[in-house]
């Protein structure tokens, strides 16, 4: 159906009503000093989402003071003297004093407030759920200008509350003087989003890009840029930056709000655009469910990185080949993350975790190391696509081989599910809720009432009935430094450290202060366990093959492994030319011959094929070729090389799981073959037939097959 006339919302908006400036702000003359770097000014302390500061916090904390403000609260930021977080379903944002918690002002705007705000310049700036953008004075919380940064002023019912069609996250950016922010809620919807760049001394608009459904060179749907199951960005975030662009998720944008790459960069190098474009694309900090997202999503995580992948073997890949957890900072080198371990990071059943240092850049021998690995782990497994889903036989390769990143140093067991984590000077802070149980126990024995208790803990745990907990680690070892017991969780990504102290929210709607001075805190004994995190190679063989060499069963073997299977044989052949094993018959056979061979795909090898091979000579140009190509789903003859030789196909849904019976008969006389495989039929007529059967044998083309030993017998004529 048509767009109803009424809902329709034009490209250029009027300025007239959205710029609202106060009495205030004509008399405002911004702050007399610069900002402390001592401060923590906005989300995750910086533009680039760091989580980081390099002023220090020392070890030993106690609880310096405590606020109950009541409700959901939002992170915090703290900045010249004071602390803000916003009680996000009660739209008020609230001014605490860093030194004894005590409340200041407060401001009530029209929506939810999601986020904290930045302080920039003597000014507190945020968004809201109404669709307005606020700037206040930071020293009274008077308003001086408030934007709306939605294209109209409409409502609709989220979650219980009335908001704006177009709301805008708590957490504006603030990058070389400029305010961005973005207004919507998907591009498909409503008219799409809006990024705005606003002044913010002023509120003046300086420009507004409208991100919707449609490319905005070319006027086609936005869907003709979908790659595989990934499409471009279509729903906002808290967005940031690197001082080159900025950044939505994955979707980069230059400092004059223009998209810079519209199709989702891919690991396999799709999508990808105009070279100078891409150039500006950095690794960045991003979430694809967003920054906000608490839920834990199986299939979600932060990476550091700029490449996508998704749907089952897929959403998994980004998180080996570039630095990816739960949760992340980051210094000027190096990441530090708290995460799956990286066997769990696939379809498991199971999820345990660990905290990690590694380099911020991934080298190339990193990445060629964990392909090289992924066909290794899929070659260890019966199960297809085991990399994307056999934890157990991930868990007998090394960390190394399972990320690409270099590790300076990793542990396992930490006592807690870190749910906010700061990284202050060279100090590591994590704080969560308790980690009550073994998860790989508790999927082999589900029933044990033991088991089913500690099961019963962890969930009151995670949903902040026994508290958090605090745990401080040295960024330069990952030795454990102190563990306290802190009685409230914090919210999600809920901590900050600015002028020596910690800084809390709590799920419990209370804002805590630790410091060098005040009540002591519980300390609790925490010891992780060392994780080796050397370059190593793991001895796991193939799960399909057996024993030694079968090389010495066959005459010729070329770019392949033979080794023996349950159905005979296992070949693995690697590269870009077929990988053989061919038998010589004691004598050739010119009249008209049957040739078998029972043959499956096997796991290892980047692509699914298999051949039965025969000809009067072993060069493969010579050699016809009988078989399947599991992702064409077509059997098929080849006469001449694999790749360029002459092709007869037929449709084949081939099942990878399935032992196939592959009958040729071929007459050399006439040139003539005829191929059954399944219930599927075909036949070729040779242009340069053989003179005869001289070798039989099989082959794959960067593949793996397990195959019998070839029968030949001669027919009658």
């Amino acid at each position: 159906a048509a767009e109803s006339a009424s809902r329709r919302v034009p490209a250029k908006v009027a300025e007239t009503g959205r710029w609202q400036p106060s009495p205030d702000l004509a008399a405002d003359k911004g702050p007399a000093t610069s900002a402390d770097p001592a401060d923590w000014p906005t989300y995750r302390h910086d533009a680039a989402r760091s989580g980081s500061t390099s002023a220090a916090v020392p070890v030993e904390l106690k609880r310096q003071w405590e606020t109950e403000l009541g409700g959901r609260l939002s992170s915090v930021v703290v900045a010249r003297g004071k602390v803000f977080v916003a009680q996000v379903d009660a739209h008020t944002l609230h001014a605490l004093d860093a030194g004894n918690g005590k409340p200041l002002w407060s401001f009530t705007a029209g929506g939810r407030i999601d986020s904290p705000p930045t302080v920039y310049q003597g000014r507190v700036l945020f968004g809201s759920a109404d669709g307005w953008v606020y700037a206040l004075r930071a020293a009274d919380g008077r308003l001086l200008w408030r934007y709306r940064a939605a294209p109209a002023d409409r409502r609709l019912m989220a979650y219980e509350q009335l908001e704006s069609v177009w709301p805008v996250s708590g957490s504006v950016l603030v990058e070389k003087g400029v305010v961005y922010c973005v207004a919507g809620r998907s591009a498909f919807l409503d008219g799409g989003l809006r990024l705005l760049r606003l002044d913010p001394a002023t509120g003046r608009m300086l420009s507004e890009t409208v991100i919707d459904d449609r490319d905005p060179l070319t006027g086609q749907n936005l869907q003709m840029h979908v790659k595989g199951q990934d499409m471009p960005v279509a729903l906002p975030d808290i967005l940031s930056s690197d001082g080159r662009s900025i950044y939505m998720r994955a979707q980069a944008f230059d400092l004059e709000g223009r998209r810079r790459v519209i199709a989702p960069l891919k690991l396999d190098g799709r999508g990808a655009a105009d070279p100078k474009a891409l150039a500006e694309v950095g690794d960045h900090l991003f979430s694809r469910t967003g920054f906000l997202d608490d839920s834990w999503f199986f299939r979600s995580y932060w990476i550091y990185g700029k490449q996508v992948d998704s749907n089952y073997g897929g959403w998994l890949r980004p998180g080996h080949f570039a630095p990816s957890a739960r949760l992340m900072v980051l210094d000027a080198d190096r990441v530090y993350g708290f995460d799956r371990r990286p066997e769990y990071l696939c379809n498991a059943s199971v999820q345990e975790y660990y905290v990690y240092a590694a380099d911020r850049q991934v080298p190339p021998e990193g990445i060629e190391r964990v392909r090289r690995a992924t066909e290794r782990i899929n070659a260890a497994s019966r199960k297809q696509s085991a990399a994307s889903s056999d934890w157990a036989v991930r868990k007998k390769f090394s960390l190394s081989e399972q990320q690409a990143a270099r590790f300076h140093w990793a542990a396992g067991t930490p006592p807690i599910q870190a749910r906010a984590m700061v990284l202050a000077g060279r100090t590591l802070f994590l704080a969560g809720p308790p980690d009550m149980l073994d998860e790989e126990a508790a999927l082999r024995n589900p029933d044990d009432p033991a088991i089913r208790r500690q099961l019963e803990a962890q969930a009151a745990a995670l949903a902040g009935k026994l508290g958090g907990q605090l745990l401080a680690m040295s960024a330069d070892d990952g030795k454990v430094l102190a563990f306290y017991d802190l009685e409230h969780m914090p919210v999600f990504d809920g901590m900050a450290a600015a002028g020596g102290r910690l800084f809390l929210a709590t799920s419990s709607g209370r804002v805590l202060c630790l410091g060098p001075e005040g009540s002591p805190l519980r300390t609790l004994p925490a010891r992780l366990t060392p994780l080796d995190t050397r370059v190593q190679e793991s001895p796991v063989p193939p799960a399909v093959a057996t024993g030694p060499s079968k090389a010495g069963d066959f005459d010729r073997v070329v770019r392949a492994q033979v080794l023996g299977s349950e159905v005979g044989y296992y070949l693995s052949a690697t590269g870009k030319n077929l990988g053989m094993a061919l038998k010589k018959l004691p004598a050739p056979l010119d009249g008209k011959v049957k040739i078998t061979v029972r043959l499956r795909v096997a796991p290892g090898g980047q692509l699914k094929n298999a051949f039965l091979l025969f000809g009067d000579s072993p060069e493969e140009a010579r050699l016809v070729k009988c078989g399947i190509r599991y992702a064409l789903r077509q059997a098929m003859i080849i006469e001449g090389p694999i790749s360029g030789g002459k092709v007869t196909p037929r449709t084949f849904e081939a099942d990878e799981s399935r032992l196939y019976d592959v009958e040729a008969i071929v007459d050399p006389s006439s040139g003539e073959v005829a191929m059954t495989v399944g219930d599927v039929h075909l036949a070729a007529k040779l242009e340069r037939p053989p003179k005869a059967i001289t070798f039989v044998g099989c082959g794959a083309l960067n593949s793996a097959v397990e195959f019998s030993t070839p029968g030949v017998s001669r027919l009658p004529r």
